[in-house]
């Protein structure tokens, strides 16, 4: 094969799933919102819905979306639920996309 000819860039069917989740949780401006505030540090719940304007059942379903794309983690502290980004990478993803 000659270095000049392009190879394969096909994934494993899990890989795409998982893409695919990943691209469903950047399709909502309200998640992308969700996700900035949560670039400042870690918030629970009720402080992410005040924030963005949303019932706590609807963010909790955002943040649930985020979760399966694993842009997001979560502890227990208490009655509370405390969401942070998964990794560094998931800010300089929503900021890519600004740049857009």
């Amino acid at each position: 094969m000659d270095s000049n000819t392009p190879t394969s860039t096909v994934l494993k069917p899990d890989k795409y799933n998982h893409l695919s989740k990943v691209c469903k949780a950047l399709s909502s401006p309200k998640r992308l919102l969700i996700i900035d505030l949560i670039c400042d540090g870690p918030k629970p719940v009720e402080k992410i819905a005040n924030r963005s304007g949303m019932t706590i059942a609807n963010t909790s379903q955002h943040l649930q979306t985020l979760l399966e794309a694993k842009f997001v983690k979560f502890e227990k502290k208490g009655l509370y639920s405390i969401y942070r980004l998964s990794n560094p990478a998931v800010e300089n993803i929503l900021h890519n996309i600004q740049d857009l």
